[in-house]
């Protein structure tokens, strides 16, 4: 299953994000967890977006690892030591292919800027008394 992060605004000018899967649908659990907690609590959209982030990586281990969190969870059982070891290396991958990120790089005009006869200096300081 293939998750992204969809942005749109509402009519009323409020922005807003959530997570879907491949046909375009919302997850239920994290559109209810954004909702709820995240818009509740009044944080901004990029911070929502930084937290669909997360929980898209957790959902990409999930399949990586081969079982389902969310049923877990419902159960009540959380991840064990050995589980969250495995999370925490899985985390640190790139989530883009460092290829891709070289594709996107450009290179920036470097002017050599040298001080010579025509410039001033304006040396300017500042003393408090207290």
């Amino acid at each position: 299953m293939q998750l992204s992060i969809r942005r749109f605004t509402s009519s009323t000018g409020e922005r807003f994000a959530v997570l879907v899967d491949d046909l375009g649908m919302p997850l239920y659990y994290p559109t209810l967890y954004v909702t709820c907690v995240l818009r509740g609590g009044g944080l901004a959209v990029n911070t929502i977006i930084n937290s669909l982030t997360a929980i898209k990586a957790l959902y990409a281990w999930q399949a990586y690892q081969g079982f389902e969190v969310e049923s877990r969870f419902e159960r009540s059982e959380l991840l064990l030591t050995h589980e969250i070891h495995p999370l925490r290396d899985f985390l640190q991958i790139p989530l883009i292919p460092a290829q891709q990120l070289a594709t996107n790089v450009r290179a920036l005009k470097q002017e050599v800027r040298v001080v010579g006869s025509d410039s001033q200096f304006c040396g300017c300081r500042s003393s408090r008394t207290i």
